[in-house]
């Protein structure tokens, strides 16, 4: 009688442990379980590594020069840096804390070590990219600093700073009544580690932490798009997430300005109300596209954006007030950072917003 319960509890243990196995493996999400080892698959620390970080600078006999000084502000910069080196691209990013690389529905929490892997997938020239990475966190300084070590980029620069400016719960980032405090200090925060990062390089690439995919030589066309076009500027590319076709709604064009060009005694609302009636998001701009199309914005989002390196150097900010409408006396009601670059750049002459038409695109991660 024994033997028979037993038998039994553990028929009953083996289909629920079967049952769950496959709900992970084949959740409705389509997004298969991310397991990269043994040991991410039972949600412990990542240990692979990718083909860029199993290519250790040392086999090729280069000099490299490493640096960490604590700047006159209390900031905390780490460099390490090929030497010889000239790296023609800057690939930029801000993190929070580890919880910024973020995770999909289902699998297990990314770090620094899966942004590197998809660094690597990109196919950008290792040595010619020069990546800055600003955190607030003390332990994601030291993790970035080792998960770099002996990766085979042109220069690693990596800032901690402890003042983020006001903190807003991670699930709490989108709520409209906490945007504008938010924006502005994310504003603040790409201003500093764009100045402070940016060397002679050519091109700045903007990525979010929390951004997964990209498709095949993305950044590249983006590259392609601003060496052979003198008019472009500013480029970025249709963002999704795993069943929505638009995650990056600060990405549109509008149909006509001059509709809004009386604001003086009318409400924000009114005027984001209005504005809302004219845009055209970008998966209804690129319908219809092929992969060499280029787009024109009047505004773009931060999941991935890349600005021409010298527009920069002659001034192009993340605004952190609203800059559209603005007076001497009062702020505008629209155009705080992502949204008010192209707002600046369309007056320089060589800053026209662009957004690149086929299939190229970005994907998010499905917790935010």
């Amino acid at each position: 009688m024994i033997n028979r319960t037993l038998i039994r509890l553990s028929l009953l243990v083996s289909a629920a442990l079967a049952v769950v196995f496959l709900s992970l493996l084949f959740e409705p999400r389509r997004r298969s379980l991310n397991c990269r080892t043994f040991w991410t698959c039972i949600s412990l620390p990542a240990s692979y590594n990718s083909e860029i970080i199993n290519t250790p600078i040392t086999e090729n006999n280069q000099e490299v020069h490493v640096t960490e000084v604590k700047l006159p502000d209390g900031t905390v910069r780490f460099t390490r840096q090929i030497l010889g080196r000239n790296p023609t691209t800057l690939l930029l990013l801000l993190t929070r804390d580890a919880a910024s690389w973020s995770r999909d529905f289902q699998s297990t929490r990314r770090s620094v070590y899966d942004f590197l892997d998809l660094v690597a997938k990109t196919g950008l020239p290792s040595q010619e990219l020069a990546l800055g990475i600003l955190t607030a966190s003390a332990d994601e300084f030291d993790v970035i600093k080792t998960a770099t070590d002996g990766v085979p980029l042109g220069k690693v620069t990596v800032f901690h700073r402890n003042d983020e400016g006001d903190t807003f719960d991670y699930a709490e980032r989108h709520r409209h009544d906490i945007q504008d405090k938010r924006r502005a200090t994310l504003a603040q925060l790409r201003n500093y580690l764009m100045s402070r990062a940016l060397g002679d390089e050519s091109h700045v690439v903007w990525m979010d932490a929390d951004v997964v995919e990209l498709s095949k030589r993305i950044v590249q066309t983006m590259i392609s798009h601003a060496e052979s076009r003198s008019d472009v500027g500013v480029i970025t590319a249709r963002c999704e997430q795993n069943e929505l076709d638009n995650y990056d709604k600060n990405a549109w064009a509008i149909q006509s300005s001059s509709r809004l060009d009386e604001t003086d005694g009318k409400e924000r609302e009114d005027l984001e109300e209005q504005l809302t009636q004219l845009k055209t998001w970008v998966p209804d701009l690129i319908k219809g596209t092929t992969d060499t199309d280029l787009i024109a914005l009047d505004s773009v989002g931060g999941t991935l954006l890349y600005l021409r390196a010298e527009l920069v150097r002659r001034g192009l900010v993340f605004p952190w007030w609203p800059v559209v409408g603005t007076r001497w006396d009062k702020d505008g009601w629209l155009g705080l950072e992502t949204e008010g670059l192209c707002y600046i750049s369309s007056r320089m002459e060589d800053g026209g917003c662009f957004v690149l038409g086929g299939s190229h695109k970005s994907r998010h991660t499905d917790w935010g």
